[in-house]
C-alpha cells in the first residue's frame, strides 16, 4: 500500500474516531445528563397540577381573606365583595403555586415547635386552590431565610420546604391588590356612545364602523384621535381605594361635578358619578377613591372633538388633482406627472386641517373671500369624477379661509399648510440647477473664499 493511502486511511480513520467520541459525549453523556436534570426538576416541583385545572382559590394574607372563581378566561373576586379580579395579579397566583420548586426540603412532619421556627404556626399567607378532578391544595408562606433570602414554606402534604423568595410578592396580597381597579371596563369596538357631563361642558360621543361621531352639542363627525383619547381616559380612570360610602361621599356625589355614562353595543347602560376623590357607579353602595385629577382629560373643548378636516376623500381613490385660479390656466397633477407629485400632495389636502370655524352654514362666501375663490384644486378619482373640491380665499393678514364641497362648511386654515400647493405648472417643472453652479459648489478656492 502506498504511503499516500496509508495516510488517506489514517486519516479517515482519526474522524470516524473523533465523530464517535462525539456522538458518544452527546447520547452518552449530554442526553444522560439531560435526563438526570429533567429528573430533578421534576422532584424538586412541589406540585403536580396545571394552572387551568384550578378552579377556584382562597388567600388569606394581611389580615384578610380573598375568595377567586375562575370565569372563563378572567377572574372574579367573590369574597369578601363580588367584583371583577384583577386579571394578571389573580392568574400570578395560580402560575406561581403550580410552578413553585424546592430549593431545599427542611422537615417532612414538624412538630408545632419546628413550625413556630419556620413562621408556620401562624403563616404570612395561606392558598388553597380548588383543582378540577383533584383535592384541593394548600400552600403556607413562612419566614424568610436570613442566608439566602429564601422562604420557608409548608404543602399540601405538611412538609416543610425552602423556595424561592420570590413567592412573597405574589401570594402576599390583600383584596384591593386582587381587585380590578378600573371603574368603567370596555373595549372600544363594544361601545356603542358615551356621554360626558362635566361643569363647563358636555358632550356625546358614538362609536362607528368608521370611526366615532359627535352627537352633542353638534351633530358631525368626530375627531377620531380627540375622541380615542377621551375613551382612554374613560378607561384609565382606577380606584385608589375602596370603602362603604360614608356621609362625606354622599354629599359630594348627591350632585357630582362629572357623569359619564357608557352604553355598550349590547347590555345595560353603567353611569359613573365622579366628584374626586369620590367615584362610583350609580346604584353601588361602595365609592372609590380616585386622585384631585382623576377628570382632567374628561374636560375637552368641543372644538377639540370636531372632526377638522376640510377635505373628505379617500387617499388611494385620488387618481389627479385639478388645480383652477391663481391668475393662470388650470393644470392637472397625475400618477405620470415627474417627481411623484400626486401622492405628496394627495396627502397634503388629505391631512388639512381647520384651525376655526368661520360659518357652519357655508353661505357667507363673498364675505370670506369665496366667491369667487382665488384657487380651487378638484379631487379626481380614476373615471374623472370628483371626489372632492378644495375653495381658497386669498391670504389677508396672515388668514386664508376654505371650503370643502362635501363638507360645506367655510373654516380658517393655516397658509403654511398650503405652501407647498402649486399655483401654476411651472411650479411642478423639476428646477435644474444654473450653468455653472454645481461646478462652484465643488470648487475647493469658492469654498475656501466663503
Amino acid at each position: 500500500m502506498k504511503a499516500r493511502s496509508r495516510t488517506l486511511l489514517s486519516t479517515i480513520a482519526l474522524v470516524a474516531l473523533a465523530v464517535g467520541a462525539v456522538a458518544y459525549a452527546w447520547f452518552g453523556v449530554e442526553k444522560k445528563d439531560q435526563a438526570v436534570q429533567a429528573r430533578k426538576d421534576a422532584e424538586a416541583k412541589l406540585y403536580g397540577f396545571a394552572p387551568e385545572k384550578v378552579k377556584a382559590f382562597t388567600l388569606t394574607a394581611k389580615g384578610a381573606t380573598s375568595r377567586l372563581e375562575r370565569e372563563g378566561e378572567a377572574w372574579k373576586l367573590t369574597a369578601p365583595v363580588a367584583a371583577p379580579a384583577e386579571r394578571y395579579a389573580a392568574q400570578a397566583v395560580v402560575d406561581k403555586v403550580a410552578g413553585l420548586r424546592r430549593k431545599a426540603a427542611i422537615a417532612e412532619k414538624p412538630d408545632a415547635a419546628a413550625l413556630a421556627g419556620y413562621g408556620l404556626a401562624k403563616p404570612r399567607a395561606r392558598v388553597e386552590l380548588t383543582v378540577d378532578s383533584g383535592p384541593a391544595q394548600t400552600l403556607e408562606l413562612g419566614d424568610e431565610n436570613a442566608f439566602d433570602g429564601t422562604v420557608f414554606v409548608r404543602t399540601t402534604s405538611g412538609a416543610v420546604e425552602l423556595v424561592p423568595g420570590d413567592l412573597r410578592w405574589t401570594i402576599e396580597k390583600e383584596p384591593f391588590d386582587l381587585r380590578d381597579k378600573r371603574l368603567l371596563t370596555f373595549e372600544d369596538a363594544d361601545v356603542a356612545k358615551l356621554e360626558v357631563a362635566g361643569p363647563k361642558r358636555s358632550y356625546a360621543l358614538a362609536r362607528e364602523a368608521q370611526g366615532w361621531k359627535l352627537l352633542a352639542p353638534v351633530a358631525e363627525r368626530a375627531d377620531d384621535a380627540a375622541a380615542g383619547r377621551v375613551a382612554g381616559a374613560i378607561r384609565s380612570l382606577r380606584a385608589t381605594a375602596f370603602a362603604p360610602e360614608d356621609d362625606a361621599a354622599r354629599k359630594a356625589l348627591a350632585r357630582p361635578a362629572w357623569r359619564v355614562t357608557l352604553t355598550p353595543a349590547s347590555g345595560p347602560a353603567r353611569t359613573l358619578l365622579l366628584a374626586p376623590p369620590y367615584a362610583k357607579l350609580e346604584e353601588a353602595s361602595e365609592v372609590a377613591k380616585v386622585p384631585d385629577d382623576a377628570t382632567r382629560d374628561l374636560d375637552q373643548d368641543v372644538f377639540a372633538l370636531r372632526d377638522k378636516k376640510v377635505l373628505r376623500f379617500e387617499r388611494d381613490a385620488a387618481a389627479a388633482l385639478r388645480f383652477e385660479g391663481g391668475g393662470g390656466p388650470a393644470f392637472q397633477v397625475t400618477k405620470d406627472t415627474p417627481g411623484g407629485r400626486l401622492a405628496g400632495l394627495a396627502w397634503t389636502l388629505g391631512s388639512l386641517q381647520a384651525s376655526a370655524f368661520a360659518d357652519e352654514s357655508g353661505k357667507s362666501l363673498a364675505q370670506h373671500g369665496l366667491a369667487p375663490p382665488a384657487r380651487e384644486v378638484a379631487v379626481l378619482d380614476k373615471d374623472g369624477k370628483e371626489l372632492d373640491r378644495l375653495s381658497l380665499s386669498a391670504e389677508k393678514a396672515g388668514k386664508v379661509y376654505a371650503r370643502g364641497a362635501r363638507a360645506g362648511r367655510i373654516v380658517q386654515v393655516d397658509a403654511a399648510a398650503l405652501a407647498t400647493l402649486p399655483r401654476s405648472a411651472a411650479d411642478l417643472e423639476e428646477k435644474k440647477p444654473a450653468p455653472g453652479a454645481e461646478a462652484k459648489a465643488l470648487d475647493p478656492a469658492s469654498a475656501a473664499k466663503k
